[in-house]
């Protein structure tokens, strides 16, 4: 499966940045430590929740990024290291982190549609975007 092809051939990989994008939506820049390549991961066109894993807590979601306190929650992720992506169920997606922190990506088709990408990450390198879906699950496609 495509989702464990990403796995092996990407994770892990370390948090150099994250950013607030338009809206709800979140850039994380991100490296590999061996070659020190860097790839871009596009979280956006989902609802989205930041838990903390040991207390289940929801420490930040998407209908509260524009409280202050979201900087203070994604300084929590730099130098953290991205270690796995779970598909749980369609539409329902997790990045989970070293420092005990996951994301987790829910689809919303009161908002989005099917077709609509819940993710993007960017490998300049081999010139492709990974993206995730519910129509396409996870695909690959040529950066142009």
């Amino acid at each position: 499966m495509i989702e464990e092809k990403f796995m092996k051939e990407y994770l892990p990989l370390t948090v150099i940045k994250i950013d607030k994008g338009v809206g709800s939506f979140i850039t994380i820049n991100l490296k590999d430590n061996i070659q020190n390549k860097k790839f871009y991961l596009w979280i956006y066109l989902t609802d989205w929740e930041i838990i903390d894993i040991d207390s289940k807590k929801v420490l930040l979601n998407s209908d509260n990024i524009s409280d202050l306190y979201y900087k203070t929650i994604f300084q929590k992720f730099i130098g953290t290291t991205l270690n796995q992506v779970f598909i749980i169920e369609q539409g329902y997606l997790e990045f989970v982190f070293d420092n005990k922190l996951k994301i987790v990506l829910m689809s919303n088709l009161n908002y989005y549609d099917l077709e609509d990408d819940l993710f993007m990450f960017f490998d300049n390198y081999q010139n492709i975007i990974i993206s995730y879906s519910i129509k396409n699950n996870i695909y690959i496609e040529m950066n142009n």
